[in-house]
């Protein structure tokens, strides 16, 4: 182990990371009651602190940005605090409610929103009831881990948020959430005014023990504050959401089940929650009394005063039967000093733990092997094909849009595509049509002999057409959160350029988005069905990028698919920017794409891949083969990579 001084930017030894994982999973387990794995976090999570992804799978970063500021034994203390916070969000929180609640939002969108007001008002919650469930080194890892977000912390009110009302309402909200006090204050009214009308909900959450009345709770939360992100458009709102929940290193955990109700207990924080409504509250009549040009004496001045300060002094109990005083004590006023008193020799108690880890590695009690393990579990530590059985989904039939405009616009673009990419087809297909070849073996050719031309291909050999118009071909598009701004754009030309093209030699056609949203593995949007009418291909146009994705269900789906149908040759390809599988770690989710594909192949159907703008294109070279994917980095490349593509996949028929 690291001497305490050294900071936590260096990286962990193999023996340090499987001790800290090894602590991690039997808590968890005992925790829990089923079996919990843990384990880094994904490469298309990079950046993230931890997060849960299915039910039983515990990610947590083994190295990050954030480590920088500590010592070695401070970052493992740090690891094991937002492992322990992961953990609680299995026990406490009512997923099931949740994904319930969520179903009745109408867009994809709006139902991550939701989930983001969800997780800011849940994670203060499942602290608040730690205490009930956990303690020693565990408990004390979790108030360090919380202690040390806050202090890093800045003000509300500060640049990072340039004004803007969402992004000081969030940042409130989470430090609300985390210490009961707001770091400096507001400088939009528009914020603090929302603040004060969704605090009292947030509160009552917080010390709520029923999590499917916290879900509750949550929603009346998001439909009163989602009118600070009306009139903004998808990828804005998210920004925001992104931009103040990094800094917090917030992120959504996923799971199943009703998680457990607990007798209310009280929160050493609640006080301050309680001040600060307060205080929020008088500036914003404050701001009132301005803007109204009331003066100090007035009777209407003196009558506002008198409302505000009506509350009662001294003594009071909150919910929980816990006394609370009126003002918050001076040295608490901007957030300074701690609200939790963990251990103050902990890192180093950790270290010595961890260090007994490693020199014996039977000690302490590892995880019961005989527990129950989920098919998430077993998804993530191993490549079967039973994993995929069960998964669920949900199939949406996409309307035309109305937006002919729209695809009048991207047709103009596309023409410069499709034009060529026919015309090479064409020479494809032409080229099919049979005839003779001389050969060096066969039926001997009278007429060649003649000719006396030097030459050992004196045989001609009768060439069968491939019938390689004999085809059909499935597209599916990645959906995933990655795939916006620029990225849709591409793949939604090259979808249409696609379907456009075929079209033209009446060749069936079907055209699928796959993405995961909250409660879904797979959520699967039909576009072209088969009949690839002009009112199909435009409803590609609706597609909307959101959540994670699910490669390799999606693409054994499409396989089963294809089989059923009557053509002699069957193509699948798969646009995307490369990152597979949403509750995999990078690596696993490409062996997992790459095993679907084989398989796919294996059943007599040829897959290539279109990379749209993907800066590491070895991810693809690795699940398709180095012939069988192309990466469209300019719109115009497209004709002539696509044409060429499908010449190597079409030349053995």
């Amino acid at each position: 182990m690291s001497a305490m001084g050294q900071t936590g930017n260096l990286p962990l030894t193999q023996a340090e990371w499987n001790a800290e994982r090894r602590a991690m999973e039997t808590l968890d387990t005992s925790l829990v009651g089923r079996r919990i794995l843990v384990v880094d976090v994904a490469l298309e999570n990079e950046g993230k602190l931890g997060y849960t992804s299915k039910g039983s799978v515990i990610h947590i970063a083994k190295e990050h940005e954030y480590y920088k500021r500590l010592t070695m034994h401070e970052a493992a203390v740090f690891r094991f605090g937002v492992n322990v916070h992961e953990v609680l969000h299995q026990i406490y929180t009512d997923f099931d409610f949740f994904y319930e609640m969520a179903k009745g939002i109408p867009t994809p969108f709006e139902q991550e929103m939701f989930a983001q007001i969800f997780n800011l008002m849940e994670d203060p919650a499942i602290e608040n009831f730690a205490s009930q469930v956990v303690g020693g080194l565990a408990l004390n890892a979790l108030y360090f881990c919380i202690e040390k977000i806050y202090e890093a912390a800045l003000p509300v009110s500060g640049p990072q948020n340039q004004g803007q009302a969402l992004k000081e309402y969030l940042d409130a909200l989470i430090q609300f959430g985390d210490r009961g006090i707001i770091k400096g204050g507001f400088s939009s009214d528009v914020a603090r005014e929302y603040f004060n009308r969704t605090a009292p909900s947030i509160y009552e959450a917080i010390n709520e023990p029923d999590g499917s009345k916290r879900v509750k709770l949550a929603l009346e939360v998001y439909h009163t504050a989602k009118a600070l992100w009306a009139g903004r458009s998808p990828s804005q709102t998210r920004q925001a959401f992104q931009s103040v929940t990094r800094r917090y290193a917030k992120s959504w955990s996923f799971g199943s089940g009703k998680g457990k109700n607990l007798p209310g207990t009280g929160d050493i924080r609640n006080r301050w929650r309680e001040d600060e409504i307060h205080r929020q509250k008088k500036k914003e009549e404050e701001v009132l009394r301005n803007e109204a040009g009331y003066k100090e004496g007035t009777e209407e001045n003196i009558q506002v005063q008198d409302k505000t300060d009506s509350r009662t002094c001294g003594k009071t109990e909150n919910k929980a039967g816990e006394e609370t005083n009126c003002k918050p004590s001076a040295d608490m006023q901007d957030g300074e000093g701690a609200v939790f008193q963990y251990d103050p020799e902990i890192a180093d108690r950790f270290a010595k733990a961890m260090k007994r880890y490693i020199e014996q590695a039977d000690a302490g009690t590892a995880p019961d092997n005989s527990m129950e393990k989920p098919e998430s579990y077993a998804a993530t530590i191993q490549s079967e094909n039973q994993q995929f059985s069960g998964v669920k989904e949900k199939n949406i039939v996409a309307s035309p849009v109305n937006m002919d405009g729209q695809y009048a616009d991207m047709l103009n673009t596309a023409a410069w595509i499709i034009g060529p990419l026919v015309t090479q087809l064409k020479k494809i297909f032409i080229d099919d049509r049979g005839g003779k070849a001389y050969t060096q073996h066969g039926k001997v050719s009278l007429k060649r002999a003649a000719s006396g031309k030097v030459t050992t291909r004196m045989f001609e050999k009768r060439i069968q057409p491939g019938d390689k118009a004999d085809m059909c071909l499935m597209l599916l598009i990645d959906l995933s959160g990655s795939m916006n701004g620029s990225k849709e754009q591409a793949a939604k030309l090259a979808a249409i350029v696609l379907c456009e093209t075929f079209s033209y030699f009446k060749i069936p056609v079907y055209c699928m988005g796959f993405q995961h949203t909250y409660g879904v593995d797979a959520y699967q949007t039909h576009f072209v069905r088969w009949r690839n009418a002009v009112e199909e291909r435009r409803s590609i146009l609706s597609a909307k990028p959101g959540g994670n994705n699910f490669d390799s269900y999606s693409i054994r789906y499409a396989a089963k698919t294809l089989r059923k149908m009557t053509e002699k040759h069957k193509l699948l390809c798969i646009i995307s920017d490369g990152l597979p599988s949403h509750f995999f770690t990078g690596k696993i989710g490409i062996q997992e794409n790459k095993k679907a594909i084989l398989d796919a192949r294996y059943a007599g159907l040829d897959v290539f891949g279109i990379a749209v703008a993907a800066d590491e294109t070895d991810e693809f070279r690795r699940m398709y083969g180095k012939d069988y994917f192309i990466n469209i980095v300019h719109p115009q490349d497209l004709a002539v990579q696509a044409a060429g593509l499908i010449k190597t996949v079409v030349k053995n028929w």
